[in-house]
């Protein structure tokens, strides 16, 4: 075969060319196939992984008998029994209760509690008390709705005898049975709606006023009565 016939049955070279790049291409489109194919199994592994390993949520357990599970004033072993009264009440609130226990129990048994812890007690010169007399002839001056204000530093003993006697409606007010209705302000100056049970079963309502020294105690400036 002469060199003009080998010359012909021979590729050209950009026929060489072309062939080359065919096969390229299809090792560059199996390389992507592996590619993708190992891509796939790592997401689908990962999302098998991640869905065994979520915890699963606990299920709720059932209330104990006889009462409800978490709620309000639910009890269960080594828990407090049910609050008392003042621990019920906000703690601030409950400590001005005290006091006006305190204070009933001076009115109704003074010869048992000291008066004087209330007169003067801890009050200012210019501290008053306003009340709501029992008798004509009680002191203290009178205003308008029926009450009557006093000195806590100006008065006689037989003042602060009437004035007790006035508050404790004759002796006949249980002083433990004094229940907050609603309570503002604080220490600095504070005031109670309540209402107080006599010895007969009667229920009045009125009104108290004070303020609280963090050590020296409290001053009751008015305890009064409802019409």
């Amino acid at each position: 075969m002469d060199m003009s016939q080998r010359a012909r049955n021979e590729p050209s070279i950009h026929q060489a060319a072309l062939a080359n790049l065919r096969r390229g291409g299809r090792r560059t489109a199996m390389f992507f196939g592996v590619l993708f194919l190992v891509i796939a199994l790592f997401t689908g592994a990962s999302m098998l992984l991640a869905s065994q390993t979520v915890p699963t949520p606990p299920s709720p357990q059932a209330a104990p008998e006889g009462g409800t599970s978490g709620g309000p004033g639910a009890s269960s072993a080594g828990q407090e029994p049910s609050r008392t009264r003042d621990q019920a009440l906000d703690d601030t609130a409950g400590a001005w209760r005290k006091q006006l226990v305190a204070f009933l129990n001076s009115a109704t048994e003074p010869t048992k509690y000291d008066p004087g812890r209330w007169f003067p007690g801890s009050a200012a010169p210019h501290d008053t008390l306003r009340y709501t007399p029992l008798n004509p002839d009680d002191p203290g001056k009178r205003h308008k709705d029926g009450t009557a204000q006093v000195s806590h530093t100006d008065m006689s003993d037989s003042d602060v005898k009437a004035v007790l006697h006035a508050v404790s409606r004759a002796g006949s007010v249980l002083p433990t049975s004094i229940s907050p209705v609603s309570t503002s302000g604080t220490n600095r100056g504070w005031t109670m709606f309540f209402s107080v049970t006599t010895k007969d079963g009667k229920h009045l309502k009125g009104q108290a006023d004070g303020y609280s020294h963090p050590q020296n105690g409290t001053v009751i400036e008015r305890f009064t009565y409802q019409k």
